[in-house]
């Protein structure tokens, strides 16, 4: 999965800056150098506490769900908190 926080630290959050001579870059780099690995997921029958146990213990701001392999969505932090109120 990549997030704007894995963008902004590996440093690529402005990718067409220019440099000392006015040149804009127009490399861009590849989604394996800031993407976050390994992939964590959720079934999308796991519990709700189970899942904030998830979002606690990995320390991560979205989780993929997947069901028999299958990407069925992403949960994120907020869509935790709505669903606990």
């Amino acid at each position: 999965m990549v997030t704007r926080r894995n963008i902004i630290r590996a440093g690529y959050a402005r990718i067409e800056r220019e440099d000392e001579h006015g040149t804009k870059s127009t490399m861009s780099p590849p989604v394996e150098k800031v993407m976050s690995s390994p992939a964590y997921t959720l079934s999308s029958q796991t519990t709700l506490k189970d899942a904030i146990k998830a979002f606690i213990k990995l320390d991560v701001g979205r989780l993929s769900v997947v069901n028999d392999g299958v990407l069925v969505g992403i949960v994120d932090r907020n869509d935790i908190i709505k669903a606990f109120i």
